[in-house]
């Protein structure tokens, strides 16, 4: 019997139904027939495409490696100190502490994250990311509900990681 880890549980991903995969293929198809007849075009909007997410991933990078050198030495136990647990559950802030991290470690692993971090202006993280991917993933580990979350004081006033985690806290626990 495998021994239960102390530690959070990963969120679980579900594999993509053949629906998804037929569908992929069938946008696949199409965007290989627009290549075959439209190739000096396409070649010139993907090096276009291409340039602008090399440039923008570069001042990204940039960006939070700035943030990161003012924040030398910082770690989740710093984070954990600027949160009132009292007020927010422990399973939240580390939740939100892993999965921002794991989100931004594509442009800068082990970013110093901090509560008051603003997500567009300080971490550069994208609205939809945030509503789609992290902050589901964050309830998940954090063992959250996410139906009704329209009802929550805090819907649609996250802007930074504290909102997000006190909206997180504000929805009810999952049962089990």
């Amino acid at each position: 019997m495998k021994k239960p880890s102390r530690f959070m549980p990963p969120v679980e991903r579900q594999p993509t139904p053949v629906m998804g995969w037929m569908l992929l293929a069938v946008v696949g198809a199409y965007v290989l027939f627009v290549i075959w007849q439209y190739p000096f075009a396409c070649v010139a909007f993907i090096a276009l495409v291409v340039g602008w997410s090399i440039v923008s991933n570069r001042n990204d990078r940039t960006h939070l490696q700035s943030l990161a050198a003012a924040r030398s030495g910082e770690s989740i136990c710093h984070f954990a100190r600027e949160v009132n647990c009292r007020e927010v559950d422990t399973w939240i802030v580390r939740a939100a502490y892993e999965e921002i991290q794991g989100h931004l470690s594509r442009l800068l692993p082990d970013f110093p994250v901090r509560s008051s971090d603003r997500f567009i202006e300080d971490l550069r993280i994208d609205p939809d990311d945030l509503d789609d991917l992290l902050a589901v993933d964050m309830a998940e580990r954090a063992r959250r509900d996410l139906t009704e979350a329209e009802k929550n004081p805090y819907f649609g006033k996250v802007r930074t990681v504290r909102d997000l985690m006190m909206f997180l806290q504000e929805q009810p626990r999952l049962p089990g």
